[in-house]
């Protein structure tokens, strides 16, 4: 009796060991703080984020990002909302060829047009970005990336008021195009350790 005792109290000891030891080092010890004007993100150690300009006012500017790939981002009244726009989706019951054939190409982006089948089609079906609305340092953020990352797209965060003043509500973008998986994964997480400096 005393043994078994003994063991689940060896056993215990050792699952609330484990338990501390994977509770006692946070995300943030992984990484270092990347500080621009306006704003700051935490970067992971293994990562190269450098700043390529950033303007005297601190709204505009481009980072590289593991030496590859640039990111953009923005201040303003009047910026990119980072919005997919709708494609153009018609249905069409017949081969596709059949109409395509016919269109002129120097008055409509023939590949622009998309033909479906379907009747009922959902646009969604036919859209290329997700889009994910969270809380960023305390602001309604949209995050956007590309549904198949081998088609391309935009990988960004856009908060729509930071503040609301005579110009309007002051807005802000943080994006980059076409990234390979592994950027668009370590730029999603630097999206949600930003934090504002506004003045």
């Amino acid at each position: 009796m005393i043994k078994k005792q003994v063991k689940l109290v060896s056993k215990i000891i050792i699952l609330l060991g484990l338990l501390t030891i994977g509770c006692g080092s946070p995300v943030n010890s992984e990484s270092e703080e990347l500080t621009l004007k306006m704003f700051s993100c935490k970067v992971g150690l293994t990562d190269s984020i450098q700043t390529l300009s950033q303007s005297d006012d601190g709204y505009k500017g481009q980072l590289l990002l593991n030496g590859a790939d640039t990111v953009y981002f923005n201040f303003g009244y009047s910026i990119d909302n980072l919005s997919e726009n709708d494609p153009e989706v018609v249905y069409y019951p017949y081969d596709e060829d059949s109409i395509r054939n016919k269109l002129d190409s120097n008055l409509v982006d023939v590949k622009s047009i998309i033909y479906t089948k379907k009747p009922n089609f959902d646009i969604d079906e036919f859209r290329k970005q997700n889009v994910e609305y969270t809380t960023v340092f305390g602001y309604r953020t949209k995050i956007t990336c590309p549904r198949e990352i081998t088609k391309g797209g935009i990988t960004g965060m856009y908060v729509d008021s930071l503040r609301k003043d005579a110009g309007g509500r002051f807005k802000f973008n943080f994006y980059a195009k076409n990234l390979d998986s592994l950027n668009n994964q370590r730029l999603l997480k630097v999206f949600k350790t930003v934090k504002f400096n506004l003045k």
